[in-house]
């Protein structure tokens, strides 16, 4: 009788266990959530000063983010729940953009610093125009 109630206690600690260890390992939707938000708005605040390898790294977190994580939630978000990450997405894309825009501009201000010294020195050469 003693080894009944010992061995039916056992089992329910064990099967407690099993069960705890499942839902520990599940994703959480609430988790991911506050990641996506902290990693979006450290991009917002950082992407300024951003290098080539800073982006490398940041595209692979995000990448992970946006495929993998995402997938393993998704069936258990809401319409607003998705709503949201997908505006927190926007916000990334948004900020790429941004940088894009900033890398052409400093692209076409160095382009025309360079025609402009060009001319310049066209001008000043004093050996063109007395040929």
């Amino acid at each position: 009788m003693k080894k009944a109630i010992y061995f039916r206690k056992f089992y329910y600690l064990v099967l407690l266990l099993v069960v705890s260890t499942f839902f520990a390992c599940q994703p959480s939707k609430t988790t991911y959530t506050a990641d996506l938000q902290s990693f979006i708005t450290k991009v917002e605040k950082d992407y300024p000063n951003y290098t080539d390898k800073d982006w490398e790294k940041t595209t692979l977190e995000y990448e992970k983010l946006s495929n993998t994580r995402y997938q393993e939630i998704e069936s258990s978000l809401t319409t607003e729940e998705k709503q949201k990450i997908s505006d927190l997405f926007d916000r990334y894309q948004a900020t790429r953009v941004k940088t894009s825009l900033k890398d052409i501009k400093n692209g076409i201000k160095s382009g025309l610093d360079r025609a402009s010294k060009f001319i310049e020195n066209i001008i000043t050469d004093t050996s063109i125009i007395n040929r």
